[in-house]
């Protein structure tokens, strides 16, 4: 039998750093690399991949980590907002993907959960800060700026699960049986 724990920090490592990774790009991708959401598709996979508390320190780790490193995600409206989302989004999928080994549920539940959470503190915190935090406003954010990323995550994430699950990995990391 495999030891998994050090498998699953390695790979936690490694899908945090893929959201942090992105701001290093140049310039002109930023934009478009951002749009896929590597915070998010690392969260949900590393929730399939590794389990629920691996991805929830991957998903709190990266808006933190990225507002200290990067300045981006800075501000408590942005910040906290995708930590709650990222962190929810990762166990909603892990729960999922446990109780019905599907990860097209994983995939879709976890982007649902995302961005509900996102909308719903980002609600709270501007009525707190006395502003609104209208349906214009998240049209905006949530679904027209990040569409690309919430498509790769619903057909990405089945997608590579079914990669890994054919080679083996699954096998290995969530000890699963074989399909081969």
């Amino acid at each position: 039998m495999v030891k998994t724990a050090p498998l699953h920090i390695v790979l936690t490592i490694m899908f945090l750093l893929l959201g942090l990774a992105m701001p290093l790009l140049p310039a002109g991708s930023y934009v478009w690399v951002s749009m896929l959401c590597p915070a998010l598709f690392g969260t949900l996979l590393c929730s399939i991949l590794c389990g629920i508390p691996y991805a929830m320190i991957a998903g709190a780790a990266v808006p933190l980590l990225s507002g200290l490193l990067y300045g981006e995600a800075g501000t408590w409206i942005d910040a906290l907002p995708m930590t709650l989302a990222l962190t929810a989004g990762g166990l909603v999928s892990g729960i999922i993907y446990r109780q019905l080994t599907t990860s097209v549920g994983a995939g879709i539940t976890g982007v649902l959960t995302f961005g509900i959470v996102l909308a719903a503190t980002k609600v709270i915190l501007c009525f707190r800060a006395g502003d609104y935090y209208t349906l214009d406003m998240f049209m905006n954010e949530a679904v027209t700026g990040i569409w690309p990323g919430l498509a790769a995550c619903i057909v990405g994430i089945p997608v590579l699960t079914s990669i890994f699950r054919k080679a083996g990995i699954m096998r290995v990391l969530r000890h699963e049986k074989d399909e081969r």
